[in-house]
């Protein structure tokens, strides 16, 4: 543990957020590729809720989403790692205290137009410009 401190922690401090940046990053990628495939064209009837899906729990993002997008149960089953991957990333993130606000904040907005990279190929050419008028 000293010579990680010794080799890392005596770096700049712009380097070191870079750095973080880029590790939080790759998880992201990394835990989201399972999942990353496009899918057929969904129903236009009324999107189901997270819950009629199967998946368990509030899951507040992923309901807006479902109303805004019309996302399909497939769809939600899906896009649900990625957005617990994001949060996973998201909340650690805001507890570092090393960040002033405004760094948390470009952090953050890295973060979440990652996931929304990897939730783009989910959705229908519809759903994606949606989702790009909306970022």
């Amino acid at each position: 543990m000293q010579a990680y401190r010794r080799r890392h922690c005596n770096l700049p401090r712009a380097h070191q957020t870079s750095r973080l940046l880029d590790i939080l990053a790759l998880m992201l990628v990394i835990a989201s590729i399972p999942y990353a495939r496009p899918l057929a064209a969904q129903d236009a009837s009324v999107p189901p809720t997270p819950a009629q899906c199967g998946i368990p729990g509030h899951h507040a993002l992923l309901e807006r989403m479902t109303e805004a997008f019309g996302l399909t149960c497939d769809q939600e089953q899906k896009i649900e790692p990625l957005l617990h991957s994001e949060e996973s990333v998201s909340k650690p993130l805001l507890r570092f205290e090393a960040f002033t606000p405004e760094e948390k904040q470009a952090v953050m907005q890295k973060v979440k137009l990652a996931a929304r990279r990897q939730i783009r190929p989910l959705l229908t050419p519809e759903q994606q410009k949606k989702m790009d008028d909306e970022i």
